[in-house]
């Protein structure tokens, strides 16, 4: 009996090529469209996920009125919310530092993703430690936490943490190296 459906489907195609492809087109389309927009749905519900994600907030700045919108508010903001603002526990600040010039045995290089962070910011936004940890980073001003792609790029296999790296004329000891983070994340 199916095999009866098979062949009249089969002949129906034949007789109307033209219908058959441009219905067969169409539901490739489809299909392939509704896949795509799974994954990105997917993807952009994957953003930022760690543990404490129901009480981690992002503060933002804006001028509705002009639709212009910034990711980033004054720095001398945070203590500000922290005091007039109840129920926030625990405040932390980073500062995106663009391209800034790095250098490691003579060798100058440029950093695409760089950011300076406060003490409170590895307690908020827990990272993955290979060696070193944040309890000794946040004592001098003048410490560097490296990703491992930044530590194999700039030390190559040797161990980092203790080494000392220039960024921006200013002399910068490696305390921690942390995992990549993962490419759905903001930070």
């Amino acid at each position: 009996m199916i095999k009866n459906y098979f062949k009249i489907a089969w002949r129906n195609l034949l007789n109307n090529k033209i219908t058959a492809l441009i219905n067969i087109t169409g539901l490739s389309v489809g299909i392939t469209a509704s896949v795509f927009i799974m994954l990105w749905v997917q993807n952009e519900l994957s953003y930022d996920t760690h543990e404490q994600t129901d009480n981690v907030y992002r503060l933002s700045a804006s001028i509705p009125k002009d639709n212009w919108f910034w990711e980033t508010t004054p720095l001398l903001l945070a203590p500000e919310v922290q005091k007039r603002v109840p129920g926030i526990e625990m405040v932390s600040r980073i500062c995106p530092d663009q391209q800034p010039v790095i250098e490691v045995n003579n060798k100058l290089t440029y950093e695409k993703k760089a950011a300076y962070v406060d003490a409170s910011w590895f307690q908020i936004i827990p990272q993955n430690f290979v060696s070193g940890n944040s309890t000794s980073f946040t004592k001098s001003p003048y410490q560097v936490i490296l990703t491992e792609s930044a530590v194999k790029r700039y030390f190559g296999n040797k161990n980092a943490v203790g080494a000392s790296l220039r960024i921006d004329q200013i002399n910068y000891l490696v305390n921690g190296i942390v995992k990549d983070a993962p490419a759905n994340s903001s930070f």
